[in-house]
């Protein structure tokens, strides 16, 4: 069973295993329960698993999501190595408009991370040989993907005074606002989570 409490973002949540520590060759690691974000009130439901392979430390891979009616709800997980995972709210009409949520991932704390429709996601591996696995709402298509720069000031993600290892796809991808020009993030109305549902 996992337990999911909110985190900086008012609807984006974080679950952790209840019995973390108790684990043994004879129980069954529970990575993934329905029911559990079904509890919470989210009823969306996961066709699609895609996996990132990440082999350096300090590669950054971000930010992603996906425009118009297209836009997906993710959960998103680290099963091999570890992660700074950052979830960024870019829907103009959300008071959390702008705002982060930053949350370390690894394989020891075996968070789970809940991301609603409308919300861009990018991580920076913090070791070698990193898995992100990433369950979707809809099949990964990447003609439905946005890439918005991790580097916007406007978002003002701190990834550290380091050097980071990126694609030049992402790291001259479009800001917000030159994405915004183009009515982008045009949201997803059918089926939408409410703000106030998790606070």
């Amino acid at each position: 069973m996992y337990i999911y409490q909110s985190s900086g973002l008012p609807d984006v949540l974080i679950g952790e295993p209840a019995d973390i520590g108790n684990l043994s060759y004879k129980h069954v690691n529970e990575i993934f329960s329905w029911d559990d974000l079904h509890d919470k009130g989210i009823n969306d439901f996961f066709f699609y698993e895609g996996e990132y392979r990440i082999a350096k430390n300090r590669s950054l891979c971000g930010m992603y999501g996906e425009i118009g009616d297209k836009q997906s709800a993710k959960v998103i997980r680290c099963e091999r190595g570890s992660i700074l995972l950052v979830i960024a709210d870019v829907r103009p009409d959300s008071p959390t408009y702008l705002k982060c949520a930053m949350i370390y991932c690894d394989y020891k704390n075996e968070k789970t991370v809940y991301c609603p429709r409308g919300l861009v996601f990018g991580f920076l591996t913090k070791s070698k040989n990193v898995s992100v696995r990433v369950k979707y709402e809809n099949k990964y298509d990447s003609k439905n993907e946005i890439i918005t720069c991790p580097f916007d000031p406007s978002l003002n993600i701190n990834w550290g005074k380091e050097p980071v290892i990126i694609s030049a796809k992402d790291k001259f991808a479009p800001t917000i606002k030159e994405i915004e020009k183009r009515k982008l993030f045009q949201k997803k109305q059918e089926n939408s989570i409410l703000l106030h549902q998790f606070s």
